[in-house]
């Protein structure tokens, strides 16, 4: 398992990664795997969401516990950091995906009267997900598709096994 960390900051960096863009993070686990990249600009959900459909594929969809460890590894401990969870009324994933998996922040919600809310990650709260109002100003994160490996096959025929 590798982890790369593409960032203009100093902050936590694995061995032989690069810096990248100004202000973006990257976590790739293999070639085929989706990578996960943190934007430290501060946007509303939207906005997120716009920037991460622009420039990667949309903003990041967590299906299991390591998805969730992979996103904590990014933020930085002080932050909260915008996903693709979203509520209105049900709950669901900006890429469309369904909701399976919840990593829920079992302090208070400030949920209120608001209908449509939006999830961040908390790593100050171990990763712990809470609900915040869409207009908030914060960094998110992104995934993109990892790169295939493409292999040639080659197709070996023994003309003695036919005859």
């Amino acid at each position: 398992m590798k982890l790369h960390v593409h960032s203009a900051h100093r902050q936590r960096k694995s061995p032989g990664c690069e810096h990248k863009k100004r202000g973006e993070k990257r976590w790739r686990k293999t070639l085929l795997d989706p990578e996960l990249v943190l934007v430290s600009k501060s946007l509303t959900w939207s906005g997120a969401q716009k920037h991460c459909r622009e420039n990667f594929v949309d903003l990041v969809s967590v299906r299991n516990d390591m998805e969730n460890r992979k996103i904590q590894s990014l933020v930085p401990q002080s932050k909260r950091s915008w996903i693709g969870l979203f509520r209105d009324p049900d709950l669901f994933w900006s890429d469309g995906s369904s909701f399976g998996f919840g990593f829920w922040d079992g302090g208070k919600n400030v949920i209120g009267s608001m209908t449509v809310i939006c999830g961040v990650t908390s790593v100050q709260r171990s990763g712990k997900w809470k609900f915040l109002s869409c207009d908030q100003r914060l960094p998110f994160v992104c995934y993109s598709p990892g790169k295939q490996r493409i292999s040639k096959e080659k197709r070996l025929e023994d003309k003695s096994l036919f005859g």
